[in-house]
């Protein structure tokens, strides 16, 4: 989990989905039906990501607050639009 708030934090689409296996599920709490969208499989998942990073442009993570088991993982972060070091750069908490 670490490996990929920290690759999040870069924008590294590579280095994003050398995290998640071929059959992979990503719960993304935005969207769709109430409780947000399923993503299944690895090109389902690199797709929404890269469409991600596309819409949000340069941005990064900090303060990450990592859960992880076996087989699953949850992170609260600060979404910084912009550069981390720009303290006027909006900032906004969220969860994976």
């Amino acid at each position: 989990i670490e490996r990929l708030v920290d690759a999040f934090a870069r924008n590294a689409i590579k280095d994003i989905m050398a995290c998640f296996a071929e059959d992979a599920v990503y719960h993304d709490v935005r969207g769709g039906p109430p409780g947000g969208t399923t993503f299944r499989g690895k090109d389902t998942i690199e797709q929404m990501f890269s469409d991600q990073i596309r819409l949000l442009g340069q941005h990064t993570y900090e303060n990450p607050i990592i859960l992880a088991d076996d087989d699953s993982g949850f992170a609260r972060w600060s979404l910084v639009l912009g550069r981390r070091e720009d303290r006027n750069a909006p900032r906004y908490d969220g969860v994976d």
